[in-house]
């Protein structure tokens, strides 16, 4: 996007160049020249050229709208691109906010509850008060819900990093 604008006002620079060159310059001569008789002749001069009009001369005018039109036509596309991006990080800003929802659904307590009857199963499969077989069903759900609490945090963050993108906000800073 910073690259077409760029490109536009390099575009508007070379009509303006383009502009400036249909006036002829004006040129001043200064001569100085000994003749056939040893005699030294000193001279000035002053040239005004005249610019044709049209079928004649060049007044570059097509050029001057075709450059200017690239322009026009390079910032329409940096502001769709730009029109574009706002869409796509509005869409990012509504999926974001969905997954850190999804991701608060088993808070820490929660988490903490579901590490300790894991460790608790762990200590009586152990001592041989409950069958492993039986420890394995016990621990499946707990487990499940386990990963699935990572997931979200880990699908929340990788949607928070390409809002971050997005909208061009640096990464170290945290949310906003």
């Amino acid at each position: 996007m910073l690259a077409l604008q760029k490109q536009a006002t390099a575009l508007d620079a070379q009509a303006s160049v383009l502009n400036r060159a249909r006036v002829p310059n004006v040129t001043v001569s200064v001569f100085a020249q000994s003749d056939g008789f040893r005699e030294r002749v000193l001279g000035a001069g002053l040239s005004v050229p005249l610019p044709l009009p049209e079928p004649l001369g060049r007044s570059r005018a097509s050029d001057i709208a075709v450059v200017r039109a690239e322009a026009d036509a390079t910032r329409a596309e940096a502001d769709a691109k730009r029109a574009g991006l706002a869409r796509e990080a509005d869409a990012q800003q509504a999926e974001t906010e969905a997954l850190v929802r999804a991701a608060a659904s088993v808070d820490d307590a929660r988490a903490a509850r579901a590490e300790a009857s894991l460790a608790k199963l762990a200590e009586e499969v152990e001592k041989g008060r409950l069958q492993a077989r039986d420890a394995f069903v016990a621990q499946d759900a707990l487990t499940e819900m386990l990963g699935q609490r990572i997931t979200a945090k880990r699908e929340a963050c990788l949607a928070s990093v390409r809002l971050a993108a997005l909208r061009g906000a640096p990464l170290d800073r945290g949310p906003r």
